[in-house]
């Protein structure tokens, strides 16, 4: 795991492929970078390090796919390694994200990022996981969703002891989990963003400019992504809006809606298993329990 690397090293990196005058300065980081902002006047460029074993290759391939697919999102501008540093600078997406203000055009803007969203499902992946490059293309690290399942599952579980869920609660997730295999297992695993949420959503005076930081892509169920936008906002209107523009572009059966609730509840259950001794660890168990209400709901229909 690389640490926070010395400014000497974002210095040789701008030194190699920029011309004159740039500074830097080190910006929230996403789970398995380091970035850093990059200004000149009146440009930014964005560079960002791995923190362990990514060489970028996999998602440089990915931004190349998605671009000829017509998604809207930073371009790749140079790819290298420094020392144990692999490093990519990006372009700038202009606007800013949906979290740090909201659009008085929101729906119109998650109309556009539903659409691209379709976009990059339409790409196929073999296996579930984060994606390595090999000879074949794009893999998942799992061959299957049953080995992918079954990564973390018992960890999970048990750091349920670590929350003040009820025994019944324990008996409905231990549930919901083998509802969720059963019904995820025999789909044909697709790209997916990882990390689809209103903070990667970008915007500018109403108008849609693209998706930011595909650092968690990976190969998994269609639904994925809109489960990932559902669980952490549990802002069922908002999904709605995002769902509008995805079905222009792929249809979406009653089958992959309750796929949505069922892969929000496996996420935030792999959630709860990091975060056990997170400040923040109240808000996560709240998020489970309004999921679990949402399970309670498809159980009715049955």
């Amino acid at each position: 795991m690389n640490t926070i690397p010395e400014n000497s090293s974002i210095n040789k990196i701008i030194d190699k492929h920029l011309q004159g005058g740039w500074t830097f300065e080190r910006v929230e980081e996403g789970t398995s970078t380091f970035v850093y902002r990059l200004t000149q006047l009146d440009q930014t460029l964005y560079l960002r390090l791995s923190k362990g074993d990514s060489d970028f290759k996999a998602e440089v391939l990915v931004h190349q796919v998605l671009t000829e697919a017509g998604v809207r999102l930073p371009e790749v501008l140079y790819v290298g390694c420094l020392d144990t540093y692999p490093y990519m600078i990006i372009s700038q997406i202009e606007g800013e994200s949906l979290e740090s203000r909201a659009s008085h055009n929101l729906a119109g803007v998650l109309f556009k990022a539903g659409k691209d969203l379709a976009q990059i499902h339409k790409q196929p992946v073999e296996g579930v996981g984060f994606l390595s490059l090999n000879d074949q293309g794009l893999r998942g690290q799992s061959d299957d969703f049953y080995e992918d399942y079954h990564r973390h599952l018992a960890e999970d579980l048990a750091a349920l002891d670590y929350y003040d869920f009820t025994r019944s609660e324990k008996a409905s997730i231990q549930e919901a989990s083998r509802l969720y295999l059963n019904l995820i297992k025999d789909t044909k695993p697709c790209l997916v963003h990882g990390d689809y949420d209103i903070s990667h959503i970008f915007h500018k005076d109403g108008s849609y400019q693209g998706l930011i930081d595909f650092g968690e892509v990976r190969g998994h169920h269609p639904m994925y992504d809109l489960a990932t936008f559902l669980a952490f906002y549990q802002n069922q209107d908002h999904l709605d809006m995002v769902l509008k523009g995805y079905t222009s572009r792929r249809s979406v059966t009653i089958r992959d809606r309750q796929a949505i609730d069922y892969i929000a509840f496996f996420l935030l259950l792999r959630f709860l298993g990091k975060k056990y001794n997170h400040r923040l660890k109240g808000h996560f168990q709240k998020l489970m329990r309004l999921q679990l209400n949402r399970l309670k709901e498809w159980e009715a229909d049955e």
